[in-house]
């Protein structure tokens, strides 16, 4: 296969994982792949999950603000020249929750041929974004650091705000 044909296939599988939910299932997902890469069976050979990353900024209504937690507070701190009292203030009141992804990677194998390194593999990260710890809290200030967002998120999280293969930002096809 060419270099064009993996990349279109990469492109169309990124597709497929914003248009499938994760509900479907990796089953479902292996019958989707087979069907945009007819020549190649893919299977599930593993799942790994339990890892989270930063997510990104809700209200209190659980409307996104903004998909990237450390991009929006770095910016917001920059527009106040780093006054973090100034930064407080103007959120105040405002109930802004930090989210986080809970991820779990799924690896997916083809054979290409007879060869035991004659595969293709894809991983694609199944991501449940969910609101965490409130950013402005009246009863807990933030410290001082410039990383005040990156709190301990070991609270019972909020419900989820979505579940899907992949966020958009995210790299889906391997």
């Amino acid at each position: 296969m060419s270099t064009t044909h993996w990349d279109d296939l990469s492109r169309r599988i990124a597709e497929l994982c914003l248009r499938l939910p994760a509900s479907a299932g990796p089953g479902v997902l292996a019958k989707e792949l087979g069907a945009l890469a007819p020549d190649l069976a893919f299977r599930e050979v593993l799942a790994r999950g339990g890892w989270y990353r930063l997510g990104g900024v809700v209200d209190g209504s659980g409307h996104h603000i903004a998909d990237d937690l450390e991009h929006w507070a770095e910016t917001e701190l920059a527009a106040r020249d780093d006054d973090m009292a100034a930064l407080c203030d103007d959120f105040a009141g405002r109930e802004l929750r930090a989210t986080r992804l809970n991820g779990r990677t799924r690896y997916l194998v083809a054979a290409t041929g007879n060869g035991a390194t004659d595969f293709v593999q894809i991983e694609i990260e199944e991501l449940q974004e969910v609101a965490c710890h409130p950013l402005f809290d009246a009863d807990a200030p933030p410290p001082g650091s410039k990383t005040w967002w990156i709190r301990a998120t070991a609270t019972a999280p909020a419900p989820a705000t979505s579940s899907r293969w992949a966020r958009p930002f995210s790299r889906c096809g391997g």
